[in-house]
């Protein structure tokens, strides 16, 4: 009996597999996975192009620039909580409760 590729007559694929970089007559000389990840890559570079001519634009600051000044603002204020800690810490051993009043309110 000859062997028989039930995979291929099912899916459509032989054993060489998909060739990405192979064209298709279906998808105007491209392949569907090939194609498709040509159109994402177009979509993402036009999505950055866009925040750049914003940002140059003044129409306001890119995702970029908004993240990074977010990341910023945090880092300043977990350095004023920590400093802030460290003091009451202080205070307590030296059980100065006026004091330590005074900075939590």
């Amino acid at each position: 009996m000859a062997k028989t590729d039930i995979m291929g007559l099912l899916t459509g694929v032989s054993r060489q597999g998909i060739n990405p970089m192979s064209p298709s007559a279906s998808s105007v000389g491209l392949s569907g996975g090939f194609r498709e990840r040509m159109l994402q890559r177009g979509a993402q570079r036009a999505e950055r192009l866009g925040g750049a001519v914003r940002g140059m634009l003044d129409g306001g600051p890119t995702a970029q620039e908004q993240i990074a000044t977010r990341l910023v603002e945090k880092k300043l204020l977990e350095e004023k909580n920590n400093n802030k800690k460290k003091r009451i810490l202080f205070l307590l051993q030296k059980k100065d409760m006026l004091t330590i009043q005074s900075i939590l309110i």
